[in-house]
C-alpha cells in the first residue's frame, strides 16, 4: 500500500489535478492563447463563465488530435503537451519540449504530428526533447498554418502563399511562383493564409486576410484549384480582418475563429457572413486553432495492439 501511495503522488506532481468528462466522439474543441486554457466547444453558446476543459497552457495556440485519440495542445513558449484527460497542466510535463516559438499543429494520414516552428515545420510524433532535430521542412517565410490533405500531401501558408511541402526540405528559395496558391489583388497585394481546412468534399479552403479594395478584410477562400485565387469569389465575406482558424466539425459545418471578438462562427452557409450570429462567445483573447475529436472505433484499437505484437515477435525472431 506505501508503494501506491507514493506512486500517486507522483502522478499527482507531474500530470493534471482535475480530471475533465471523457471526450466523446465529434466533440469540438477550442485553444485560447491568453490565458492559456482549452474549452470544449460542442454545444456552441457563452464561455465567459465556462469551466475550461484544460488549464495552466500559457499562450495555448495549437490544437490537434492524434489518429489513437488523444489530445494536444502548443504553447508557444516551446512544448507541446498531451491533455486528453483535462484539467491543470500549469505543472505537468510536456509531451515534447526544447521547440522554437510553435503555434498551428496537424496529424497527417499517416499518423505524424507536425508543429509549426518560426518558419520552420517539425515533427514531434514521438515526443521529447526537440532542441537539436533537424527540421521537417524549413524556410518558409511567415509560416502561419499547416494542413494534411487526404490524398497525402501537406500545404503550408506563409506570406508567398500556400506551399506544397509534402517532400519537406529547404522553402527558403520558393517565390509565388512556387507557391500552390496565391491570392493576389488588383494592388498585387499578397492575402495572408491564416489557416487552411479540406471538406469531405476534397476542396480545400483558405482563411485569409488582407487589403481588398482598399480595405484590409477576412474572408475564407476556395483554393482547391491552386493558381492565382483572388478572381474566385470567396466562399465566405464580411468576417473580422484577424481570421484565427477555420476546420471542419464531423458534420460537415465550417467554423472560422475571430481574434477580436474572442468568437466562433458557424460559416457554413458561405456569403455575407457581417451580421451572422455566433456559434460562441465568451473566449477571452485570441481563440486559436479549433479540433474536433476523431476517436478509432475498438475494432482499430485491437488491430493496432495486434501490429504492435506482431511486430515485438519478428524483433525478438
Amino acid at each position: 500500500m506505501k508503494e501506491r501511495n507514493i506512486m500517486l503522488i507522483i502522478l499527482l506532481t507531474h500530470g493534471p489535478l482535475l480530471f475533465a468528462a471523457p471526450i466523446m466522439q465529434g466533440d469540438i474543441f477550442i485553444a485560447v492563447a491568453a490565458p492559456g486554457n482549452v474549452y470544449r466547444i460542442t454545444n456552441g453558446g457563452d464561455y465567459s463563465t465556462a469551466t475550461p476543459f484544460a488549464t495552466g497552457l500559457p499562450n495555448a495556440v495549437g490544437l490537434v488530435f492524434s489518429p489513437d485519440g488523444r489530445l494536444f495542445a502548443s504553447c508557444s513558449n516551446s512544448k507541446v503537451f498531451d491533455i486528453t484527460a483535462g484539467g491543470d497542466f500549469s505543472s505537468a510535463s510536456p509531451f515534447a519540449f526544447g521547440l522554437g516559438r510553435v503555434n498551428e499543429m496537424v496529424v497527417t494520414p499517416t499518423g505524424r504530428i507536425l508543429v509549426t516552428e518560426g518558419d520552420n515545420v517539425m515533427d514531434i510524433t514521438g515526443g521529447g526533447d526537440f532542441s537539436s532535430t533537424t527540421p521537417f521542412a524549413t524556410g518558409i517565410d511567415h509560416l502561419s498554418s499547416l494542413l494534411a490533405t487526404s490524398d497525402g500531401r501537406i500545404l503550408a501558408g506563409g506570406n508567398d502563399g500556400v506551399l506544397d511541402i509534402t517532400t519537406g526540405g529547404d522553402f527558403s528559395s520558393a517565390t509565388l511562383y512556387d507557391a500552390f496558391a496565391v491570392v493576389i489583388d488588383s494592388d498585387n497585394y499578397v492575402c495572408d493564409p491564416m489557416s487552411l481546412a479540406q471538406g469531405s468534399d476534397g476542396h480545400v479552403y483558405s482563411a485569409a486576410s488582407g487589403n481588398v479594395n482598399n480595405d484590409y478584410v477576412g474572408f475564407v477562400i476556395d483554393i482547391t484549384g491552386g493558381g492565382n485565387c483572388f478572381a474566385t469569389p470567396p466562399f465566405a465575406y464580411g468576417l473580422d480582418e484577424y481570421l484565427m482558424n477555420i476546420a471542419f466539425d464531423n458534420t460537415g459545418r465550417l467554423l472560422v475563429s475571430e481574434e477580436s471578438s474572442g468568437s466562433i462562427f458557424d460559416v457554413s452557409a458561405g456569403g455575407d457572413c457581417s451580421g451572422l450570429a455566433p456559434f460562441a462567445t465568451g473566449l477571452e483573447f485570441y481563440p486559436q486553432q479549433i479540433a474536433v475529436a476523431t476517436i478509432p472505433e475498438p475494432a482499430t484499437f485491437l488491430l493496432l495492439g495486434l501490429g504492435a505484437v506482431i511486430l515485438r515477435r519478428k524483433c525478438r525472431g
